[in-house]
């Protein structure tokens, strides 16, 4: 099969919930405040990040007009979630796993410019899988349908040879209308879980 990976949340640390309420105690002072914080943050303006159509200079001051926040803070973000993408360990266990299995590994991700860019250089966790795609790459997001056909077309697969794992339900749900397997992660446990009970492992 073709496994396809999302990358933040999965493979590399990203943790929004945290990383607002560390920078904006005062406004995420509980699980709601936060998670309606985080979704402020990480809204449209962030997607059009993630799409390769505006700089990340551009994007703190659409975002301080959108949200209300101060510039200084929204800077802080960027240069967090950048230097907070560090690899998963158990997830990436997996992965050498999977190949021993025969299966071919790709990743798909909604990453802007700058932080592809970063990990492209410095990671080594990427070099584990045979090929990938950033959404930046494309200008193109998931969930939209376009995506999940360029990965088919990139990765030179069907859509029933796919299974795509990812940390965010909309994602999933559309690799599941694009006609691939899909399910969410929770963590590395889960994802193994879910795995083996497909026979993947």
């Amino acid at each position: 099969m073709n496994l396809v990976f999302d990358l933040g949340a999965v493979i590399f640390t990203f943790e929004p919930l945290r990383l607002v309420a560390e920078i904006w105690p005062q406004l995420a002072r509980d699980p709601d405040k936060a998670a309606a914080l985080s979704r402020r943050v990480f809204g449209p303006e962030w997607l059009r990040f993630d799409r390769g159509i505006v700089t990340a200079e551009a994007l703190v001051p659409q975002l301080a007009e959108a949200t209300g926040l101060q510039p200084a803070d929204l800077e802080r973000v960027i240069v967090r979630v950048r230097d907070g993408l560090v690899p998963m360990p158990a997830t990436v266990a997996l992965l050498p796993r999977l190949r021993e299995r025969g299966h071919r590994l790709f990743y798909l991700s909604n990453m802007p410019g700058p932080f592809a860019a970063r990990l492209r250089v410095d990671s080594d966790v990427l070099s584990l899988f045979d090929d990938g795609l950033f959404s930046c790459d494309l200008q193109l997001v998931k969930p939209e349908a376009a995506i999940y056909r360029a990965a088919e077309q990139r990765f030179d697969m069907r859509a029933e040879e796919a299974v795509f794992i990812d940390d965010t339900q909309p994602n999933v749900d559309g690799a599941l209308a694009a006609g691939w397997a899909a399910f969410r992660f929770d963590d590395a446990a889960q994802c193994e879980a879910d795995l083996t009970a497909r026979g993947l492992l």
